[in-house]
């Protein structure tokens, strides 16, 4: 089965049923979302992509990333999905890791690609937006520059088969220093994760989803894009600032029946619930998961949200992501725990020597499983380091009580999990020390007890020199994601 069969499968059986309803309120059909996809396709491989180039999705959560995953896919090729908030400099060190052929976007984001031209990144031969725009068509980001309205829906068109292990994505997050690095998932890897997500979670046709992450994450791909379209459920998405207000809305608006949300996010909105009323009756389930939940954190959520089945979800990225799952009747029974595999998916826990550890023992989170993925993309010294006899090497370390149940107890590294966002302190680190001004840095995590932790960076400043935490703030907010700004920042005296 190839990933975009999800697609082809669910329209042939829902046609006009609702498929996707974005942030502006518009409603997309299954059979409006094919036609879409068919169309991105087409125009690749018009423009003389040939299979298996690479192709990076450069869009704002909208309709646009899900037409262009499954586009990408039915043409052959592999698609990179990439945040907008990684701004000019990380995505063109992206593109160049990758090799990408071609950049799918829109307008609103060509002063990101400005920059990209055949002299800075020869590998780009063409950039396919997904709206129009006179200044883009003058412009054409000095690159060749193509529009989906501009490519009529092929009356016959033939999709590329896939073999089951072959790469058909790549997501990329940093390494420990700073650099891109490649997440290879085959078809076999996102399918098996997302049939393993929908068993657990029930989901059906009649399901509402309600998008609140970012659309680039494999968590997002895998367990909400993909197994929403593959039940024939509607996906709601929701961009820009997100707050509690508008996510009640939504719920009420689309009868939402499920999504995600880290612990916090669920105390904002019961709180702004108490002052505005909005029905949530239609709401089935919650995942949760990112901060530690004690059993008063548990049954505080469980009394907020009656009715509502709790699921705590434990994964990353090189898993597909999904690996463990403590299930609603545990939440209460097994509160802290991160539970136990899903389905496909087995678990060890092992000491420094790879030895198996005795129940309440801690030892490192090894993963084998259909989701573990291929490796990373043209590193295979940091893949040997990660995928082993045993399977992947997670660099989480946790305990099994005498149920099987798991318990996760922190890295083995120095990365920080920032509200469910991993980061590594010296990717910081090497964008702060671009600013003049700055002699030194360091950059760690502090316990918080609500995104369970939190970047600081402690800056030293240039001899002669001035500079404020709110000038470092201003430098990080202009030259890295949102998601790695450091929500403390220290600045050191010279001495």
């Amino acid at each position: 089965m190839n990933i975009y069969d999800t697609l082809v499968k669910s329209e042939s059986e829902y046609g006009i049923k609702a498929a996707v309803t974005d942030s502006a309120g518009f409603t997309y059909t299954y059979s409006e979302i094919l036609s879409y996809s068919k169309k991105i396709a087409e125009k690749l491989l018009d423009i003389g992509l040939k299979p298996r180039s690479k192709v990076i999705i450069y869009l704002q959560d909208s309709v646009d990333v899900v037409a262009a995953i499954y586009g990408v896919n039915m043409a052959g090729m592999v698609f990179v999905p990439v945040s907008p908030q990684a701004k000019d400099l990380k995505l063109q060190e992206i593109i160049r890791h990758c090799g990408a052929e071609a950049i799918i976007t829109k307008s609103d984001l060509s002063e990101f690609i400005a920059g990209i031209n055949s002299y800075t990144i020869p590998s780009v031969k063409s950039i396919l937006f997904c709206n129009d725009s006179t200044e883009v068509r003058n412009n054409a980001c000095n690159q060749a520059a193509y529009f989906v309205k501009d490519c009529d829906l092929p009356e016959i068109f033939t999709a590329s088969i896939w073999l089951k292990d072959e790469m058909a994505s790549i997501f990329y997050m940093s390494d420990k220093h700073g650099r891109p690095k490649g997440i290879m998932l085959s078809s076999g890897n996102i399918l098996s994760n997302m049939d393993a997500i929908i068993e657990y979670l029930k989901m059906s046709d009649k399901d509402n989803i309600l998008i609140l992450k970012s659309m680039a994450l494999v968590g997002t791909m895998t367990g909400e894009i993909i197994a929403a379209i593959s039940v024939g459920a509607k996906i709601v998405i929701l961009n820009g600032i997100i707050h509690a207000g508008i996510i009640l809305k939504a719920i009420q608006d689309h009868n939402v029946t499920g999504f995600f949300a880290v612990p916090v996010m669920l105390h904002q909105i019961v709180e702004y619930r108490r002052k505005e009323k909005y029905s949530t009756s239609s709401l089935r389930y919650i995942q949760t998961g990112a901060a530690k939940l004690i059993k008063e954190d548990v049954q505080q959520l469980l009394d907020m949200y009656k009715g509502v089945e709790f699921y705590y979800i434990y994964g990353l990225s090189e898993a597909s992501p999904r690996v463990l799952h403590l299930k609603p009747e545990d939440m209460l029974r097994k509160a802290g725990s991160v539970g136990k595999p899903v389905k496909y998916c087995t678990v060890e826990l092992l000491d420094a020597n790879e030895n198996k550890v005795k129940a309440g023992e801690i030892g490192e989170i090894y993963v084998q499983g259909p989701n573990v993925m291929l490796g990373y993309y043209n590193s295979p010294e940091l893949t040997s380091e990660v995928i082993t006899t045993h399977g992947l090497k997670t660099g989480d370390l946790a305990y099994m009580d005498d149920e099987g149940y798991i318990y996760w107890e922190g890295r083995a590294d120095n990365m920080i999990n920032q509200g469910g966002f991993h980061v590594y302190p010296a990717e910081i680190e090497k964008v702060i020390l671009k600013n003049e001004k700055v002699q030194s840095v360091k950059v760690d995590g502090v316990q918080d007890d609500i995104l369970g932790h939190k970047i600081r960076a402690t800056v030293t400043p240039k001899a002669g020199f001035g500079i404020s935490e709110a000038e470092i703030y201003e430098f990080c907010y202009t030259h890295m994601e949102g998601v790695k700004i450091p929500k403390v920042i220290v600045i050191a005296k010279v001495l």
